[in-house]
Order: C-alpha cells, then structure tokens, then sequence
C-alpha cells in the first residue's frame, strides 16, 4: 500500500511534500541519514527486465490476483481502476469507482477487488469477473490503506483522520466492528496464520497491532519516523513497516512484537511487498525514483531498480518468471519488474 494521508500539516512540510510529487528526488527534500545507515550500492540483476504500463491519473494503490492473472490499479485523480492482464502487460478494463480511489486489495477466494475511496469515505467492491461496482460500503473518514484476510472473509481499512480501522465482513459488505488505534493510521497487514493486522500510525510513530479474531489492540509498537506502509512475511514471523523520514524500513518479530532489524532503504520509501518464492522484499522509494530488494534472510539491500517517476506502490505475482508491478504517481504508469 502507498500513503496518501490528508491532514493538516504545517506549512514547511505541506511545500515539502507538495515539491516532492512534482520534483522526485529534489535536493531539500531527500531524507537526511547518518553515514552508517547510507545503504550499499547495488544494482539490478543482468537478466531483470522492464515494461511500462500506461494507466490512469495519478495511481497509488496496486493489487496481483495472480490466479486470473490480473492486477489493479487505483487511480486516484480520475475515480477509476485500471485492470491489466499481467499475461500481456496490458489495460483490459477501466473500472469507475469512488471519489479519490487510494489503495486496493483482492479476496483471493472469491475474486473480488476491494478499493478504499478516500475523498469518499467508502469502499468500492469490484466482481473481477464482470469488472462492475456490484456495491459500496461506507467506512471512516478518509480510508486510506485496505487489506483482505481471504480465509476469514475480512476486510480492514485504516481510517486516517478518525484513527480507526473499519472491518468489513466481506460475505455481507457491511462495516461489522470499528477499532481504534494510533495517530493517523495509513496502511494495514494482515498475518492470516496469526490472526494479526499491523496497522501504521503515521503521526505516532508506532504500529498498532490488532488481534484479529477480538477485534482489540494487543500491542503497540514503537518503529521509524513516519511509518506509512506495512507488509507481512507469515512464513517467518516477520512485518516490515516502512519509515518514509527515516528512509528505512523496520523489522518486527511478529511473535515477541519488537523490532530486530532496519534496514536503510532508497529516499522517501512507500509501499512495500513481499514474494514468498524468492524471500524478497520490494520497497518502492518515492523520491529517488527507484525500488529496492531486500534479502528477508539476510536484511540486506541485494538489488536498486530504476522505475518511473514517483514511486507509490508495489505488488508482485509470485509465479515464474517473478514480476512486480509498481505505481508510478509522478508519470501515470506502472512499471512491470521481470526476473527480480
């Protein structure tokens, strides 16, 4: 998931972000880290190739249904999805959704696509069968990230300016609890074996961790400044939480809930995936135009991969020859990541 909070800022760091939509990658606004935080320089594997997906405007949100080979993308200026075929690399679909489409996630079991709609306060669900809206369901103010627990037929998006996150029974598309959590939550990771959600709270700093089957805050993590995307990696326990000030990214043991690592990552990182294939980890760097590739084994940065401009969201299809999709938000595209 990307971030695309909307609040009250003060003015220097409303300018800053305003300039670094525009000016990816500018001077005044490249995060400042210590020397021993200054990742390595790596590069992209000889054999990775690229492809660019022109979509809608200004796309954040994307999400991989690899088994109808399908991925979506939320347009956040012009209230419509786009449908590529991941077969082709191509737009088969455009999908008119709600005001302001911000992030999107899909219910593997059912296929249908869930798209939170930030400017209005709802969430547009999606037959990928049919590509049509077959119903609307209002949640918190400002909905920014989603994510689907496929097997327990939820839904949870995080409410950015009521701190809460709505859960949604998606058998019946109603909102059936409201949890609160920290200051601004952006984004929200689902542990399925678990029954987990890690949700990012923005303006605290922290990641509230929620137990899935009571509905309750269990946990309260301290990460990095300004965490803004979480993804989860069950098979080992493990969430990453990406710090957009810090350009790093946290580590979480999601079974003692502490963090154990981070890892200096490229400037201003978004949002972030993980490939259960190769054990990697995709983090999309907003303001060097670039994704880095985390080793989950070794926390280390094992590829930087030049994409387009701006950078939001990344998503993988987890099937060989691996591929990641990313939102580029500065250009309207999506570019396509081939043996990474």
């Amino acid at each position: 998931m990307r971030t695309s909070i909307r609040r009250s800022l003060p003015v220097f760091i409303l300018l800053g972000l305003l300039v670094a939509i525009f000016v990816p990658g500018h001077p005044l606004l490249a995060a400042s880290r210590p020397a021993h935080l200054t990742p390595a320089r790596t590069t992209a594997h000889p054999s990775t190739s690229m492809t660019t997906i022109p979509v809608g405007k200004l796309p954040l949100g994307v999400a991989v249904n690899p088994s109808i080979h399908r991925a979506y993308v939320a347009n956040s200026s012009d209230n419509t999805v786009s449908v590529i075929n991941t077969t082709t690399n191509s737009v088969v679909a455009t999908v008119a959704v709600g005001n302001g489409p911000n992030d999107v996630a899909v219910n593997l079991n059912t296929n249908f696509a869930y798209v939170t709609n930030q400017n209005g306060n709802s969430v547009s669900v999606i037959n990928t069968t049919t590509n049509t809206v077959v119903a609307t369901i209002q949640v918190g103010q400002q909905p920014d990230g989603i994510a689907v627990n496929s097997g327990f037929n939820r839904a949870y998006t995080a409410n950015s300016l009521v701190n809460t996150v709505s859960v949604i029974d998606t058998t019946t598309n109603r909102v059936v609890a409201t949890i609160s959590v920290g200051n601004g939550p952006t984004d929200v990771a689902v542990d399925p074996a678990a029954n987990k959600a890690y949700v990012t709270n923005i303006f605290a700093n922290t990641v509230s961790v929620i137990n899935t089957t009571t509905n309750m805050v269990t946990a309260i993590i301290p990460v990095g400044s300004y965490p803004s995307t979480a993804a989860v990696f069950s098979q080992i326990h493990r969430a990453y939480v990406t710090n957009r000030n810090d350009s790093t990214v946290a580590v979480i043991n999601t079974t003692t809930n502490t963090v154990v690592a981070t890892i200096p990552v490229g400037s201003g990182p978004a949002g972030a995936t993980v490939n259960v294939n190769n054990d990697h980890l995709y983090v999309a760097n907003q303001f060097d135009n670039s994704v880095s590739v985390i080793n989950t084994t070794t926390n280390t940065v094992v590829a930087t991969i030049p994409v387009g401009s701006s950078p939001r969201d990344v998503a993988v299809k987890p099937a060989a020859p691996d591929e990641v999709y990313v939102t580029n938000f500065g250009d309207n595209t999506v570019s396509v990541i081939t043996g990474q």
